[in-house]
């Protein structure tokens, strides 16, 4: 062969093979880069068939967030990055209507050995090609006792974290007295609080007379009453009614 020609061939093929080169480091440091501070879900496109990237990555992304902050309550490290799966025969899918359009709706248990947690998900889907809807909220929840298949990780503590309640304005109102002119009481309305001592967990009206025609006088005073303290407060608590009788 001309010398002349063999020098661009040579020149092309060593092109070719620096882009090969490049071209699997490029894939190697993305692959690294991807899995940082994140988790794979190993089944969710068996789940989730033709799931949308946008919105795997978004699912994935709301579980490591949940793992990250129970190992934060719990003191412990958390890894740059997990493997989880979907719990067998846990995982459903059905079609979902929303104001974006028709979507898909995925719920399943899933659990993550490394962390040693298990999370209930449930997550809006769309398709690929449908990339920029809006496919709706992730949301996870705490399992009940007998689905757990790790120690407890204070589930329930770090739930009441991470979405604190808002107290209760009636909380701050409560007790209301209803006092009759010469001093006496007629009911007293009083509020039984959680642990917290700021949400509200039943109503009780205490009568001052252990007669029934009092009781019957003064109960519709007192729900009118809590109903103007708080609208809305006599059909929102459970209330409960008591008298000093034996």
């Amino acid at each position: 062969m001309n010398p002349e020609l063999k020098k661009p061939i040579i020149a092309l093929s060593a092109l070719f093979i620096i882009a090969i080169i490049v071209s699997v480091a490029w894939l190697i440091i993305d692959s690294i880069i991807k899995r940082e501070d994140t988790i794979q879900i190993a089944n969710l496109g068996d789940c989730s068939e033709q799931i949308a990237d946008y919105v795997k990555d978004n699912v994935q992304s709301s579980l490591y967030a949940y793992i990250n902050k129970a190992n934060e309550y719990n003191q412990k490290p958390s890894n740059t990055s997990y493997d989880a799966t979907f719990r067998a025969g846990t995982c459903r899918s059905e079609p979902y209507q929303n104001s974006a359009g028709e979507s898909m709706v995925t719920t399943a248990i899933v659990d993550i050995p490394e962390a040693q947690q298990s999370w209930h998900l449930k997550y809006n889907w769309v398709t690929q090609g449908t990339e920029g809807v809006d496919s709706g909220p992730v949301t996870l929840t705490c399992l009940p006792e007998n689905q757990l298949i790790y120690p407890p990780f204070n589930c329930d503590q770090i739930f009441n974290q991470l979405f604190p309640q808002p107290p209760d304005p009636l909380a701050k109102i409560l007790p209301y007295t209803d006092q009759q002119r010469v001093g006496g009481i007629n009911y007293r309305i009083e509020a039984r609080l959680a642990e917290d001592g700021l949400t509200i967990v039943s109503i009780n009206i205490a009568f001052n007379s252990c007669t029934q025609v009092a009781q019957d006088y003064y109960k519709p005073l007192a729900l009118a009453k809590l109903e103007e303290l708080s609208p809305g407060s006599t059909t929102k608590y459970p209330i409960t009614y008591s008298t000093p009788c034996p």
